[in-house]
């Protein structure tokens, strides 16, 4: 099977990557450099190991959540196809505006004889889930932060109430059912055959399960460098700084979510200086996991394709 080409983003696009770089040294050259580095001296080998499992974690959580997903439609894959595309599609979406690169699962679950439109839509509800849990927990979070709590609350409710109207609509399809007739009937269609009761309720509790993995990040870094910050303002700057990757001037969030951290800490009395750096290293151990696993995955895929074709 040849690598589908990862989608390129027009020249233009790419260039506006240069202006959250930018911001990035901006802020850079506001800072004490040499604080910093004294920050960094008290975060222990023992969180960054921490950290690092824990980003494994919420790969390995969201492999099995996709895996589901698919199963609960109908698609019969093996995890030891799915988990392998999963992790390297996550290698191709770091390196993508937008995570565009992850819409590289879709061609080997189409090699596998899943429907074009089943993939594809498994996809794209899937990256659905987590921005929707972002979108969520970072605006509750930020309202409880800002002692705006029965915001915070009722955030929560309505959403509960959405998940409620769209379990409702949800119906269990066959797989190979005859699509509809028109995009956006297609699209309806294929999301309530994922998102009905049972299936919307697994979902969820994976997607819930991941991201705590991912916070656990923050709290083990914020515990080294800014011990003063609440778990829920820390739960505010990193789900907030996560929604900044989806901005087209930015690559992962870089240029952006810098700021964001030394303005939400800031109310705790964290310093910019060990802020900026919570983000950097933040950043780092999301990235650098997600490269090593997705390269080791890429790898043993291509061999066993070549061990199985030979």
């Amino acid at each position: 099977m040849s690598r589908p080409e990862s989608p390129r983003a027009p020249w233009w696009r790419r260039a506006l990557l240069l202006v959250g770089f930018a911001s990035a040294a901006w802020v850079l050259t506001r800072l004490d450099l040499a604080a910093m580095m004294d920050a960094l001296a008290r975060v222990s080998l023992t969180s960054i190991v921490a950290a690092t499992a824990a980003m494994w974690l919420n790969m390995a959580l969201k492999a099995v959540r996709w895996q589901r997903m698919l199963r609960h439609r109908g698609a019969d894959v093996p995890a030891s196809l799915t988990a392998p595309v999963f992790f390297e599609a996550m290698l191709w979406g770091s390196l993508t505006i937008g995570r565009a690169g992850e819409l590289f699962r879709v061609t080997p679950l189409v090699d596998r004889g899943v429907p074009l439109r089943v993939a594809l839509a498994s996809v794209l509800l899937d990256r659905a889930l987590d921005l929707g849990f972002l979108v969520v927990v970072g605006a509750a979070a930020l309202l409880a932060a800002t002692d705006h709590a029965a915001l915070a609350w009722a955030v929560g409710g309505a959403t509960l109430a959405l998940l409620v109207f769209m379990g409702a609509l949800g119906r269990q399809q066959r797989i190979d059912d005859a699509p509809p007739p028109g995009r956006v009937r297609l699209a309806l269609e294929e999301t309530r055959a994922f998102f009905y009761p049972s299936a919307l309720l697994e979902s969820g509790l994976w997607t819930v399960a991941s991201w705590a993995a991912s916070f656990c990040i923050v709290l083990v870094l914020g515990a080294d460098l800014s011990p003063e910050a609440g778990a829920v303002r820390l739960l505010a700057a990193a789900f907030i700084a996560s929604l900044s990757t989806l901005l087209p001037i930015t690559y992962q969030g870089v240029g952006t979510r810098e700021p964001i951290f030394a303005a939400v800490l800031a109310a705790d009395g964290v310093d910019s200086e060990r802020a900026v750096l919570l983000a950097l290293l933040v950043f780092t151990l999301n990235l650098v996991p997600v490269l090593a696993l997705g390269a080791a995955a890429g790898v043993w895929r291509r061999r066993r394709a070549g061990g199985g074709s030979g």
